[in-house]
């Protein structure tokens, strides 16, 4: 059962720390999706998340676990919640490193000329010879 922080009954925080998970933040529209963003993956649904549609994206290599006990914390904004594990600034951080960082190791490193105008298929060695 989660705990009610003072007055406000639209945060709480559960009861139980979590350990050995990796950060994370999430946000559900109602039943009409939702996206859970992590340092190396980002997770999308349409629908509820149990049975809905759903497409996994990775980001980074591994995940990095938290190592001391965080406590999930709940925010519901109308008929949207938002969860975190850890902090979000820097689980966010983590994640926009690792989005960049995949996006230049995919990017194809070329010198900016094309190598088929490099190559000489005439079969001429340059030395007058056939």
């Amino acid at each position: 059962m989660p705990a009610r922080i003072g007055s406000r009954t639209d945060y709480t925080v559960d009861e139980v720390a979590t350990r050995g998970i990796e950060p994370a933040l999430s946000v559900t529209a109602g039943h009409w999706g939702g996206t859970e963003l992590r340092p190396t993956r980002i997770f999308l649904w349409l629908g509820p998340r149990d049975t809905g549609q759903k497409l996994v994206i990775p980001t980074g290599k591994e995940p990095r676990l938290l190592r001391n006990g965080r406590r999930r914390r709940h925010l519901r904004i109308g008929v949207c919640q938002i969860t975190y594990l850890g902090n979000p600034l820097l689980t966010l951080g983590m994640l926009g490193y690792n989005v960049i960082r995949r996006g230049n190791d995919e990017t194809p490193r070329t010198s900016g000329r094309d190598p088929d105008l490099d190559r000489d298929d005439s079969g001429d060695r340059g030395d007058g010879a056939l």
